[in-house]
């Protein structure tokens, strides 16, 4: 994509940076505590645990979707653990196969470019990875790189009613059944990125934002790809967060672009 693309004011709600890893055999949720207390600083003030996320392997060629897998569990499978600092809203996410750093946009903060925070991904990742050491004397296996962008789309703003869906995504097509308009939605796509170095996964999805009660198209955008000799975690995040910019510029249209404050 030639140049690089600018938005004055952009959708954009909450931006992750992540790696993913080969299982911690020592890791338990009261490691999240003792990183939390011991590795960050003060200003980092809350713990939640919640689920888990799924071990994710992008497969390419013939093969490339895997059978679903049970797996007898013979004790309790270590949480996600949810570390927030509410001043800057930065939020550290690790379990015994993750660690992700994410950015959510707040009125009256500051806007947080990527390069901003993937420098913050590498601080605290290099402490987790010193923790790792200490708790387990482990090195970390690291498999797979991953960048997410979620955009919110509110009504009143390019669209007040679904006829005006394809006014925001290109391309769309409203479908009747019943003499009527469908009154939700709910999308999926994926695409292989050149030279097979990850895939890139969409959704859109309409959606009540919980604190506004407002309408809003969801837009979320995840690259994801493995590691290897050829690509490192740096530069797999660089062409996830490449991918990403111009996926969603091809997805969206030049009225919503110029809403937007697109520069290039």
């Amino acid at each position: 994509m030639p140049g690089k693309i600018i938005f004055t004011d952009p959708p954009i709600h909450e931006r992750v940076v992540g790696v993913q890893f080969g299982e911690l055999p020592f890791y338990n949720n009261a490691h999240a505590g003792w990183f939390w207390k011991q590795w960050l600083g003060d200003d980092w003030d809350d713990l939640k645990i919640i689920q888990p996320i799924q071990e994710v392997i992008e497969h390419f060629g013939p093969h490339k979707i895997e059978p679903q897998q049970i797996i007898a569990a013979t004790q309790p499978i270590p949480q996600r653990a949810q570390i927030r600092r509410s001043s800057d809203q930065r939020l550290v996410q690790i379990q015994n196969t993750r660690f992700h750093l994410n950015w959510s946009k707040e009125q009256g903060l500051p806007y947080v470019e990527f390069d901003e925070l993937l420098k913050e991904f590498f601080e605290y990742y290099g402490k987790f990875k010193d923790f790792v050491d200490k708790a387990g004397s482990l090195d970390l296996e690291e498999n797979h790189w991953e960048v997410t962008y979620t955009n919110h789309l509110f009504k009143g703003n390019l669209w007040n009613s679904i006829a005006d869906w394809p006014l925001v995504i290109k391309g769309l097509q409203i479908p009747y059944a019943l003499e009527q308009t469908p009154e939700s939605l709910n999308m999926y796509w994926n695409w292989v990125l050149p030279n097979q170095v990850g895939r890139m996964h969409a959704t859109l999805q309409t959606r009540i934002h919980l604190v506004e009660g407002t309408e809003l198209l969801h837009l979320e955008l995840t690259c994801r790809g493995p590691l290897s000799q050829k690509i490192g975690l740096e530069e797999g995040l660089r062409i996830g967060h490449d991918a990403i910019v111009e996926s969603f510029v091809k997805l969206t249209t030049p009225d919503a672009h110029g809403v937007w404050g697109m520069k290039e």
